[in-house]
């Protein structure tokens, strides 16, 4: 499958992203991600400035969040999850090789809490879901994420949107109502899950709140962070910032024209 962008791939990705997704580890780490194809990712964005924009920025996140997490130390395993799973081999192919695994579940909840049971049945004592749109994610708010699991049963990164960003279970903290009857893409997202949590007696530990990339707002608020001391995100900050400059709001300037997957029904978001 040819690249969509153009931008390098990860650093590392087949090492500590992808490819060690059978690996036995304490805490493992599901990055969640959509198979990027023109009309499919980032409809929200889209509509703001066009699908060949949001998809393009919709790579480069995925590629800077998988160099971050080639930042990791030992003892955090990453995975990558792909939606739809029948896209899995390309987006591997895409990605460089190695292992992608494919989602499984006829909603977003079903898809997290069977990608959980699978790192457990796997071996981890802990496990987390990130999503594939965090730019601002920081390698050490993931080891602290790692650290409260091991005071807490489970942790949850709230979103700016009302979602939340990351969820993370100890193996004997493991909620499965946390993912029931919840309006998935809706602003309260979190303080649903929240809820069900409290009506299980369980109290998660909370990191800090962060963007996702999910409409122009978010775009534009990052490209204002991406000055030269930013080093975090390199591909997704200088989109950003290129939308910023150009005035891509209008939808002029394309981004991506070919080297297309095939289309996909359209997917849920975390």
């Amino acid at each position: 499958m040819r690249r969509l962008t153009g931008t390098d791939p990860p650093r590392r990705a087949t090492a500590h992203g992808v490819s060690a997704g059978n690996a036995r580890a304490a805490i493992r780490i599901a990055l969640f991600i959509r198979a990027p194809v023109l009309g499919k990712v980032k409809t929200r964005l889209a509509r703001e400035l066009r699908d060949a924009a949001a998809l393009a920025i919709h790579e480069a996140c995925i590629l800077d969040m998988l160099d971050m997490l080639g930042a990791l130390g030992p003892g955090l395993q990453v995975a990558v999850y792909c939606h739809p799973a029948r896209q899995a081999a390309r987006v591997s192919a895409w990605l460089g090789g190695g292992t992608v695994f494919g989602q499984r579940g006829n909603d977003l909840g079903e898809r997290m809490l069977a990608a959980l049971r699978e790192s457990f049945d796997n071996g981890s004592d802990a496990a987390m879901i990130v999503g594939g749109d965090v730019p601002e994610l920081h390698p050490d708010v993931l080891r602290r994420a790692a650290f409260l699991l091991a005071e807490s049963p489970a942790v949850l990164g709230p979103a700016a949107d009302g979602g939340y960003y990351l969820i993370g279970f100890t193996r004997q903290g493991l909620c499965p109502q946390a993912f029931e009857a919840i309006p998935w893409g809706g602003p309260d997202v979190l303080a649903r899950t929240l809820d069900a949590l409290s009506r299980q007696g369980v109290t998660p530990a909370l990191l800090p709140g962060l963007r996702d990339l999910d409409r122009l707002a978010d775009v534009l608020a990052l490209a204002a962070k991406a000055g030269p001391g930013e080093a975090a995100a390199p591909r997704t900050r200088a989109l950003a910032r290129k939308i910023l400059e150009r005035g891509e709001e209008s939808g002029e300037q394309p981004f991506v024209n070919k080297g297309l997957l095939p289309r996909t029904p359209t997917s849920q978001k975390l």
